[in-house]
């Protein structure tokens, strides 16, 4: 089997997937609208069933976890944004 990925900007989604054990591949820094945005990619055999669960509502998992990860990422992409904006992204 394949490993599979997702794309989100959604920091409670890929917050969601971390909790769950799927991995943070990368975090893509673009410019969208004059606005500098994060791309989340996660990966992981599954992903693409609990993608389908979390957009119909249907995501469960422990939200100790959820709230840990969260912090974590919101932390990576704080970073990582405060570093494009030195670096200049077009």
């Amino acid at each position: 089997m394949e490993k599979e990925f997702v794309i989100t900007k959604d920091l409670y989604e890929a917050g969601l997937y971390l909790s769950l054990g799927f991995v943070l591949e990368k975090i893509e820094v673009v410019k969208e609208n004059n606005h500098l945005t994060s791309q989340i990619i996660i990966s992981g055999l599954g992903i693409k069933k609990k993608q389908i669960d979390y957009l119909n509502g249907e995501a469960t998992g422990n939200i100790i976890n959820f709230r840990r990860n969260l912090k974590r990422l919101k932390a990576l992409v704080y970073a990582e944004q405060k570093k494009a904006k030195q670096g200049g992204v077009q």
